[in-house]
């Protein structure tokens, strides 16, 4: 049952019970003034208990109307607890909107030497047999960054994150758009990559310079 529900159902108990109350203590009071007037000694021994019984039905509604705030405020609460959780996790990882406009050795120079050590750069024979495009990989907490350049000007064709999920899939592309620090960006053009044969979920996304 939802906090909504129970609120309702708390908020109506809380109506029922103060009717009662009220009730109670109206003629309870009318009952001690009577009894203050005339100086009837009978009658002024039994509003002990009343008294007694008026004490617990206050303290009664005290509690109901406390529990039905608290229940109002407990799952707000913890939805904006885990919400905050949830925005602290993703954090930038590569900053590739600081990277628009860098060539390819500017790019190195900036996140460090590529994954492909002796083949960071095409051999001379590979470019004279047509090579046009090459790719870095740099690798970082758990996630690869690939850059594809071309080798004769050397500037950025596009950047590529894959998804770091042990399945190689995720739904989440928000999360990889904010790990490259684009998500607000205007300089790219964002191109979701989608797993073959399933196109609700993705292996992560392709950044193109404008």
């Amino acid at each position: 049952m939802g906090g909504g529900k129970i609120s309702i159902i708390l908020f109506i108990s809380a109506l029922i019970i103060f009717w009662v109350a009220f009730n109670f203590l109206t003629g309870l009071f009318a009952g001690i003034f009577s009894a203050a007037i005339w100086n009837n000694k009978e009658k002024l021994p039994k509003s002990k208990g009343k008294r007694a019984m008026a004490s617990f039905l206050c303290l009664l509604i005290i509690f109901i109307f406390g529990s039905m705030f608290n229940a109002d405020s407990t799952e707000p609460k913890q939805e904006r607890e885990l919400t905050k959780v949830q925005k602290e996790e993703v954090v930038v990882v590569f900053d590739v909107e600081a990277l628009y406009g860098k060539n390819i050795d500017e790019i190195r120079t900036i996140l460090g030497e590529p994954s492909e050590g002796k083949w960071t750069n095409p051999t001379t024979l590979q470019i004279e047999l047509g090579t046009k495009e090459w790719n870095n990989t740099f690798e970082k907490d758990k996630y690869q960054l690939f850059v594809t350049y071309d080798v004769g000007n050397k500037k950025v064709i596009d950047f590529f994150i894959g998804t770091n999920d042990a399945s190689g899939a995720t739904k989440d592309i928000k999360k990889l758009e904010q790990i490259l620090n684009i998500q607000n960006s205007t300089n790219f053009i964002i191109e979701p990559v989608k797993v073959i044969g399933d196109p609700s979920e993705y292996t992560g996304i392709k950044v193109i310079p404008k």
